[in-house]
């Protein structure tokens, strides 16, 4: 009786190296951290900037959730992905082959793009579509800047926004520029994201979800998320970010006091019919991790 044995080595690496960037390149971004554990070969491609120039080609980009998780156990931040399976749960996949991030740094995506501020370095960097580190640079404020770790920052219009305990900063790289943005300190900001030029945070206080339009300098909130604001009214931390027009909404619904800590993750379908108003649509609430705290 004769065997059959399959030798990998045999298939993909001998088609032409266009070809074998056509076929990655049309696979789902989130399957891309298992394609990095096949080869070294495999890795190298998932990882190159080719890849995602050939996936914007072929209009196959797709929008990812990107996640820094503190591991405990290590005593590192490392980056996940949020993978969807095709019954329609959702699981975090580790990118081993993104570096270790800084403590205490804020974190911005741009484009294809996630921008580091701050940490214990106090640089900016930039962590690429290649997923490796392009060199980073530093930036001197020529205003004086507080504590901003804990309000976090945000892009709009290219240019770049943080809060401290007092004030509200807007950064405009190409002319180098600080300034004080006195409309956005009517809010405490914080832990916000951007989608379609408008900021967007979760405020505990309040239990609702801002939102801030630059360009008619005004706040508001987000309607139609009566449901949603049933589960977060104890919530004390939120965390937002947006994705293809999306929001994700990170919160604890136990309360500060709870021993038992559960992350919740809301995805909000963000719609502004004729020009006005935003409305929330929820279209899934999943939990996203949970432990307990002595």
């Amino acid at each position: 009786m004769s065997s059959c044995r399959w030798e990998p080595q045999s298939l993909i690496p001998s088609l032409p190296e266009d070809v074998i960037l056509d076929i990655i390149a049309r696979v789902s971004r989130f399957e891309y951290p298992i394609l990095s554990l096949v080869s070294k070969h495999f890795r190298s491609l998932v990882e190159s900037p080719e890849i995602y120039a050939r996936r914007s080609l072929l209009g196959c980009t797709e929008h990812c959730l990107y996640a820094l998780v503190y591991d405990i156990d290590i005593g590192v931040n490392r980056w996940y992905i949020l993978c969807r399976k095709a019954n329609g749960n959702s699981r975090l996949v580790l990118i081993p082959s993104l570096p270790v991030m800084p403590h205490g740094g804020s974190f911005v995506a741009v484009g294809s793009r996630i921008y580091v501020v701050g940490g214990v370095t106090m640089k900016i960097g930039q962590l690429v579509q290649t997923q490796k580190w392009e060199k980073p640079g530093i930036i001197k404020a020529d205003i004086e800047l507080g504590y901003t770790y804990y309000y976090g920052c945000v892009m709009m219009a290219d240019k770049l926004y943080m809060k401290d305990d007092d004030n509200s900063f807007v950064y405009a790289p190409e002319e180098n520029k600080w300034e004080i943005d006195k409309m956005l300190n009517l809010m405490k900001w914080n832990n916000a994201c951007v989608d379609d030029q408008v900021l967007y945070f979760f405020d505990c206080g309040e239990n609702n979800l801002r939102r801030y339009d630059p360009k008619k300098r005004c706040w508001g909130v987000v309607n139609g998320l009566e449901e949603l604001l049933a589960k977060t009214r104890l919530a004390w931390w939120s965390k937002t970010t947006s994705y293809g027009g999306r929001l994700a909404l990170f919160f604890d619904p136990n309360g500060e006091e709870v021993k038992t800590r559960e992350i919740w993750c809301a995805e909000i379908l963000l719609e502004r019919p004729h020009g006005g108003d935003i409305w929330g649509k929820v279209s899934g609430v999943i939990l996203f991790c949970q432990g307990n705290f002595s």
